[in-house]
């Protein structure tokens, strides 16, 4: 490949990117979303490693009755919060991209909010330094991997 074909192919790799930088935005999210998930559901902790505020007496009785665990709190009961969340993207600019992870309905934004704030647990969807690290990690390579491609 000669100099000039190298420019122009490389020219038409960074389009490429240029123009899906915002389904790699929503896919790092997705990413990072996913991950969040799997910590609160098996583990019941924060984006620190810290537990979750356990559940009240009466309501671990319940969940207990009902056939859910109850060693720490996973959010989860029937599953419609968690499967409410996804990543939207907010606003989308020449250069960047913002994607916020949220539900996608107001009965499950007000759950989300409840929680958070009336049980004193924050906000259960932060994301651990790790966990974002990777995902951007991961979509960072796939990125480099096309320029890499250009031969």
């Amino acid at each position: 490949m000669t100099l000039g074909e190298y420019v122009k192919q490389f020219a038409r790799t960074l389009r490429e990117l240029q123009s899906t930088k915002t389904e790699r935005a929503v896919g790092v999210a997705a990413d990072v979303l996913a991950q969040v998930k799997r910590r609160v559901q098996t583990s019941g902790t924060n984006f620190r490693g810290v537990t979750f505020a356990p559940y009240s007496r009466l309501y671990a009785t319940q969940r207990r009755a009902a056939g859910f665990q109850t060693a720490y709190v996973d959010f989860t009961l029937r599953g419609r919060l968690w499967n409410s969340i996804n990543p939207f993207v907010q606003r989308e600019g020449r250069f960047n991209t913002v994607v916020v992870v949220r539900p996608r309905d107001r009965e499950n934004q007000e759950k989300l909010n409840k929680l958070s704030v009336l049980k004193n647990r924050g906000n259960i969807l932060i994301p651990s330094n790790t966990e974002l690290a990777f995902a951007i990690q991961t979509w960072r390579n796939k990125a480099l991997d096309k320029l890499n491609r250009i031969r």
